[in-house]
């Protein structure tokens, strides 16, 4: 399980110090790799040919990007200090989990540290002017090697002094593929299990550098499941396909939620849209298919508050989690299903990202149906992702059943021997087949 902590949204405070308070709670759900949004020196330029359209449009007149980075080695000042950064990867290891380090290496911000020296290091016009990217900021030079050397060094780096477990790369396709295996090598010579995360789409030999892609596309299908948009067999569809052209043997990231998401939403996050049994049938599903759980900080408690990226103590200092909703019978409900479900896929090897996994026939639109076995047995998953009472009868054949996990679900056996399960709006059920 990937939780993810991005640090002005954390906490009123926004900082390393503070978050570090909140490892033991991280780590009653069943955490095992922190994902930690970029810490590093943010550049403050506020030219606005060099702020992306997203925050301009945010309205709340911060310059300050955790994603344009004027110096890749050293902390904010607004989260902490270096010697900050150190204890809290300190003490994440003490409680037994590890720390994801956030890389931005597409881009840089326009002040960075290394420009004065080498203005090469960004991509230039023949006129010398500097080439912008998607978001208006600087994109690095690939094609120098000087700029590679320096980009591994820093990898290194991370991984020697601040004991880094992994590398989530942002915007990662957008880098070239060697580069990409040269740091992996480099990175993997320091620690051997270290980690790399791509948020892109992979081509066959993205598998050379990363362990985990993104799965892009299943949090938009459950909540067209969920709206009454899709069939739930959509979901079966969508995920087939990315199987099929996307991960080459590789794992995917299972989420409904992360920083670009809650920022995007504005007051519309899942947890303000949806009933809570309906998001919590989501929760069920990044749990249960095949791929790696990933929660966003907040979606333990059921947290529905607007976030943004440029929102900090400085800026909309409202724009946090609000905590006090784990205090909520919505809030207690919520945390006490994420430490029920990350517990199952902590002990049940039927529920890994190596156990296989096949679609069934619900035998109903809005249910979902699929069987996730391994060499210790096999448990079937059927969800009902609508408002309203399913009657089905799935098309999986069973001897005996014994339920693992059930919510407004009552199952019994058809006379042809298949599952029958009445489920009550976004009830499921997890049940031992083999």
């Amino acid at each position: 399980m990937i939780y993810q902590i991005f640090l002005r949204t954390f906490t009123p405070e926004g900082t390393l110090a503070a978050a570090e308070k909140l490892l033991g709670h991280i780590k009653s759900l069943g955490c095992d790799y922190i994902y930690l949004s970029p810490t590093f020196v943010h550049d403050q330029d506020d030219d606005p040919k060099y702020l992306s359209a997203r925050q301009k449009v945010c309205g709340l007149g911060n310059p300050s990007n955790p994603y344009r980075m004027k110096d890749f080695y050293h902390t904010d000042p607004e989260y902490g200090t270096d010697e900050d950064l150190r204890r809290f990867v300190e003490s994440a290891h003490a409680l037994g989990m590890k720390v994801m380090f956030d890389l931005v290496y597409f881009h840089c911000g326009p002040k960075a540290v290394f420009l004065d020296e080498h203005p090469d290091f960004i991509v230039r016009g023949e006129d010398g002017d500097v080439l912008l990217g998607e978001w208006a900021f600087p994109m690095l030079d690939y094609d120098n090697p000087e700029l590679r050397e320096y980009m591994w060094q820093n990898m290194e780096y991370l991984v020697r002094e601040f004991d880094a477990d992994g590398f989530r790369c942002d915007v990662g396709d957008r880098v070239p593929i060697d580069f990409w295996i040269e740091g992996r090598r480099r990175v993997k010579a320091i620690k051997s299990d270290f980690i790399m995360l791509i948020e892109g789409l992979y081509e066959p030999r993205w598998r050379e550098a990363f362990d985990l892609i993104y799965e892009f596309w299943l949090s938009k299908s459950m909540k067209d499941v969920i709206s009454g948009n899709q069939p739930a067999a959509h979901i079966a569809e969508r995920r087939k396909e990315y199987e099929d052209n996307y991960i080459y043997g590789g794992t995917t990231l299972l989420n409904w939620e992360n920083h670009d998401y809650a920022n995007d939403a504005y007051d519309k996050r899942p947890d303000a849209v949806y009933p809570p049994a309906a998001v919590e049938t989501m929760l069920l599903l990044i749990f249960t298919l095949r791929g790696e759980p990933f929660l966003y900080a907040g979606n333990e408690i059921a947290d529905s508050r607007r976030h943004s990226i440029w929102g900090n103590r400085f800026h909309s200092a409202n724009l946090i989690i609000d905590w006090q909703n784990a205090l909520t019978a919505e809030g207690a409900e919520r945390l006490k299903l994420v430490r029920t479900l990350s517990a199952l896929r902590h002990e049940r090897p039927e529920l890994s990202s190596e156990a296989g996994i096949e679609f069934v026939d619900s035998g109903d639109e809005g249910c979902l149906a699929f069987i996730r076995e391994s060499d210790a047995g096999a448990l079937a998953v059927i969800v009902n992702l609508r408002d309203r009472t399913a009657l089905t009868e799935t098309s999986i054949t069973i001897g005996k059943m014994k339920p693992v996990l059930m919510r407004g679900a009552a199952l019994s056996r058809s006379d042809n021997g298949n599952i029958c399960a009445e489920l009550k709006p976004y009830g499921f059920a997890i049940v031992k087949i083999k």
